[in-house]
């Protein structure tokens, strides 16, 4: 493991791979993915990944100690690859992770586990989702440590009563084998979704007192308020044209209204909480105006304010650099092709480009934390990649990680094809976007077999 100073490019070795060999053994582990407590001192691995659905969330998890260098492995005697979410309560003190439906406290002293819930079965999920709420939702990772390490938030998903789907697999064997899982049809019976609150050393479960029909309505999101006085909790109608937004007392469960989103059509599911003002606000996207912009939206129910403004959408919030007062974006305000970053003063009051005006094309950012680096990739329709490290405050890249040279020097000596960029009208004031390519030197009047590709994805504004 090896630390990298992004400013003088220095590298560090954090960690040999001697200390990734677990006792016994003669390999280090194969480690695919890794999280740091909030101190540093210990780092979480994940190893031997199962997929569930469509991602690999179940495997094995050890803690290393970054001094000691001690490595153990989580679960006690649990069986391999069985374990789900862990992650360390903000002290580093304990690790919480889902197994088999049910959750579970790991004391890292000790070594000794609680089970927070019991109740875990086919049909009881605690801790992660059913079929279709990690489709629809994303919902996967299903509880949330409050800040102090006190509690644990969780959802509970009840299948009960909804219709099987089955899948066949004639690959697996010799004899082929059957997949069933609940998965309901449109207007068939969803399964109830709950939110409950529970002592991190067990106890008895706080419901959430949440209106309205568990099996009609989603929570895509929910989370403490970084004081751990509050929980904030969203909540959709089935149809997906209302999503109210609950703040939620943890003592009680009892819920006071902060605001409703409404569309006659649809909403989207792309507001976690992303915290303002320590809490006291957080950062919301909204079509409200007929275009989705970034709002600042109030814990008490005060009316949004407006953030970005103008005739475009926001594409993704890139990053939120609150000590500095901005909020980064991506989008593409005059041209959907193509794609920019941006920042805006969090009050609204001041937006630049970042991308450089120069590079027509394609522009992605992997952000730091404190928003003070980036890893800048461009590209365009006939630019290979160029991948740099960049310094936000000023745009400034610092050094070219990948500029593709080599590609860039095949393609100089190749014949191209013509590329043309189109717009078609399709009536009612709507144009698409699209392209056309055509091989190098073809006489004007020969007549070319068209190949089309239209791919009606609602996301994308060019596939």
């Amino acid at each position: 493991m090896v630390r990298n100073d992004p400013a003088t490019g220095k590298k560090e070795v954090v960690l040999p791979a001697t200390a990734f060999i677990p006792k016994g053994a003669k390999e280090p582990l194969a480690v695919e993915s890794f999280e740091f407590s909030a101190d540093e001192s210990r780092v979480l691995l994940f190893t031997n990944s199962q997929r569930v659905w469509r991602r690999n969330t179940r495997g094995d998890y050890w803690v290393l100690d970054v001094v000691t260098r001690e490595l153990r492995k989580l679960g006690g005697d649990a069986a391999t690859s069985s374990l789900m979410f862990a992650k360390f309560s903000w002290d580093a003190s304990h690790v919480a992770f889902v197994r088999e439906n049910n959750l579970y406290v790991q004391d890292l002293k000790s070594l000794a586990i609680t089970a927070l819930t019991r109740d875990g079965s086919k049909t009881t999920i605690n801790g992660t989702s059913d079929w279709v709420n990690e489709e629809e939702l994303d919902l996967r990772d299903c509880f949330r440590w409050s800040p102090d390490g006190s509690h644990v938030l969780f959802w509970q998903f009840d299948t009960t009563g909804v219709a099987d789907f089955h899948l066949v697999d004639n690959v697996a064997s010799k004899s082929p084998r059957i997949t069933t899982f609940a998965y309901p049809k449109v207007g068939e019976k969803n399964s109830a979704a709950r939110l409950g609150v529970i002592p991190s050393g067990g106890g008895k479960v706080q419901w959430l007192d949440l209106p309205s029909d568990p099996r009609e309505h989603y929570l895509p999101h929910a989370d403490w308020t970084p004081d751990g006085s509050q929980i904030l909790v969203q909540q959709f109608n089935r149809l997906q044209t209302e999503l109210r937004v609950w703040r939620v007392d943890p003592a009680n469960g009892k819920p006071k209204a902060v605001f409703t989103e409404k569309d006659s059509a649809w909403l989207e599911n792309e507001n976690p909480f992303r915290w303002l003002d320590g809490g006291k606000s957080f950062l919301w996207l909204s079509e409200r105006s007929g275009w989705r912009h970034a709002y600042r939206a109030h814990v008490d129910g005060t009316p949004l304010e407006p953030i970005t403004k103008g005739e475009f959408d926001l594409i993704d919030v890139e990053a939120v650099d609150e000590s500095g007062g901005w909020l980064y974006y991506a989008a593409s305000p005059t041209n959907p092709t193509q794609r920019y970053l941006f920042r805006v003063k969090l009050d609204g009051s001041k937006t630049e480009q970042l991308s450089p005006a120069k590079q027509s094309g394609w522009h992605t950012y992997g952000i730091s934390p404190d928003a003070k680096w980036a890893v800048h990739t461009w590209s365009n329709f006939t630019t290979p990649p160029v991948v740099e490290l960049v310094r936000l405050s000023d745009s400034t890249a610092v050094r070219t990680l990948t500029d593709n040279a080599k590609l860039r020097e095949k393609l100089a000596v190749l014949k191209r094809p013509e590329i043309e960029f189109i717009r078609v009208p399709i009536g009612n004031g709507v144009t698409l976007d699209g392209w056309s390519m055509k091989p190098a030197n073809v006489e004007p009047a020969a007549k070319l077999p068209l190949l089309m590709h239209v791919y009606g994805e609602p996301h994308p504004p060019l596939q």
